[in-house]
């Protein structure tokens, strides 16, 4: 079994690129967002853009391609604005990665911002469950991905993540 070597890649040019800059420099795992991160929508990929991808990944070998959603994306907050506009984009993610085909969406939980950590992680649950809802979501797996405690970050501990798991019995959910 070769060496697993992997990095985060810009889609710039395209999110095909991405693969082809993991090759590049010798990966065989690859991290790329599916949009500007910094961005609550994007256009649609094209069908162009989902056979360049398809392609690429197949020529470069990668093993594992995993995405990061938006930094934006907050599925824990009290705030409704944000909250909904966190499901919207959490579903256009996901909706995306179904399309090319990877197999992990890396998630943070979010931020409790004005609401206890017990709510947040219910309202995390209860949002992810939203915007997964009535997507076939095949081999594509959910990682919830710990956090340094920041602010009112929830999934610093691993009790978050396992609550939010627990409470999502359906959807294909991991941790990272």
């Amino acid at each position: 079994m070769p060496d697993l070597l992997g990095a985060h890649m810009s889609i710039a040019g395209g999110v095909y690129r991405a693969l082809e800059r993991g090759l590049e420099v010798g990966c065989s795992v690859v991290q790329i967002f599916l949009k500007n991160q910094l961005q609550w929508t994007a256009a649609p990929y094209t069908e162009e853009d989902i056979r360049r991808f398809r392609d690429a990944w197949k020529v470069t070998r990668m093993r594992t391609v995993f995405a990061h959603s938006s930094y934006l994306i907050n599925l824990a907050a009290a705030d409704e604005t944000i909250l909904l506009k966190s499901i919207a984009s959490f579903r256009e993610e996901v909706e995306r990665a179904i399309l090319l085909g990877v197999d992990y969406l890396v998630l943070h939980p979010g931020s409790a911002r004005g609401s206890c950590e017990a709510e947040a992680i219910e309202i995390c649950a209860l949002s992810l469950q939203l915007a997964c809802k009535a997507l076939k979501l095949g081999r594509l797996r959910i990682l919830l991905e710990n956090t340094a405690g920041q602010g009112e970050c929830i999934g610093h501990r691993f009790e978050h993540l396992r609550a939010i798991m627990d409470a999502c019995p359906k959807l294909p959910l991991g941790a990272c």
